[in-house]
């Protein structure tokens, strides 16, 4: 008589999580506030197979490789090359309008996860919402050594003595007209290779400084553009509460990018890779597909979306149990 092996550790837990998901989903997701609250504000989901809702993954280009005007770039066409298809996106407000060339939009994947992280989940979200498929950046799959501190971008025109891919990558963040930054909240602040990118940003900058409406010091932007760049903070984390744990965060992106940074900053992450949690996930990304929608039209997210967004998608105390099982 053969006897059957017992299943390996990580197997037998793994199928215990799944069940105590499965039983929590029942019963207490039925519906929920938080659901019943995303269900009002969903704009009509996008066809399943709209490409236009899929970022475009930039592949690693060969180290020593020099960009020129015949080398693709992240958006889709030769740099150089004419855009002809163009939309509009409102900014501000209604009467306040700019024209967004196609594809102007760069996704930032900071996590080292790459495709499998669950923010990437909420950053294609967003992007579908708004109808748009972003150029992604894949931080960790770069070669981006750390700032030396040295600022001889500087005292040479925004040029880093570096030579490694962040040469391309600040050519792509001047030229787009959207950033949407993606990333899981590690100790508070984002994962080391998505802050090597926000320190490489400093050729942008130039040492000459102005004072902003609120009394606060700035270097001024090197490049008309990129002054001009919007940008959309998507962040995921691993607590039920907001307060207390994006703050840094937020405070970091709002200090460098301005405070019209759009924030969609999620509690309990790590539920969106759990299918036995889709009654609390699946509004709250429908609510995230809202936001996108939204911003596209008036260049900011409501009131109403926002409560959404930062409201945790299960009881705090009930996710609380469960992560701790």
């Amino acid at each position: 008589m053969s006897m059957a092996r017992p299943l390996p550790y990580a197997f037998r837990m793994r199928a215990a999580r799944k069940a105590a998901i499965r039983g929590l989903m029942q019963g207490f997701c039925s519906p929920s506030a938080h659901a019943r609250a995303a269900l009002t504000i969903l704009p009509p989901e996008p066809a399943p197979h709209d490409a236009r809702s899929r970022p475009v993954k930039e592949k690693p280009q060969a180290r020593g490789r020099t960009p020129t005007q015949s080398s693709p770039s992240l958006y889709g066409a030769s740099v150089g090359e004419p855009r002809t298809q163009r939309y509009a996106l409102a900014v501000g407000t209604s009467r306040e309008r700019i024209v967004m060339e196609e594809n102007r939009v760069l996704l930032v994947n900071g996590s080292p996860k790459g495709a499998r992280s669950d923010t990437l989940k909420l950053a294609c979200a967003f992007l579908e919402g708004m109808g748009e498929r972003g150029a992604e950046i894949e931080a960790n799959a770069l070669d981006i050594a750390p700032c030396r501190g040295c600022f001889a971008c500087w005292r040479d025109e925004g040029r880093c003595v570096q030579p490694d891919d962040m040469a391309r990558i600040l050519e792509r963040v001047a030229a787009a007209e959207l950033i949407v930054w993606s990333t899981p909240l590690y100790c508070y602040g984002v994962p080391s290779a998505c802050k090597a990118i926000l320190d490489r940003l400093l050729p942008l900058s130039s040492p000459a400084m102005r004072l902003d409406e609120r009394g606060r010091t700035h270097h001024r932007a090197r490049d008309g553009r990129a002054a001009r760049t919007r940008h959309v903070l998507v962040a995921g984390c691993g607590f039920p509460e907001r307060a207390g744990n994006f703050d840094a965060l937020e405070f970091q992106f709002r200090r460098m990018f301005g405070d019209d940074t759009a924030l969609v900053l999620c509690t309990e992450a790590p539920l969106l890779s759990e299918p036995e949690a889709e009654p609390a996930t699946l509004p709250y990304l429908a609510a995230v597909r809202a936001a996108g929608a939204e911003y596209r039209e008036t260049g900011r997210i409501s009131e109403t979306v926002q409560r959404v967004l930062d409201a945790p998608m299960l009881d705090p105390n009930v996710y609380r149990a469960l992560a701790s099982s």
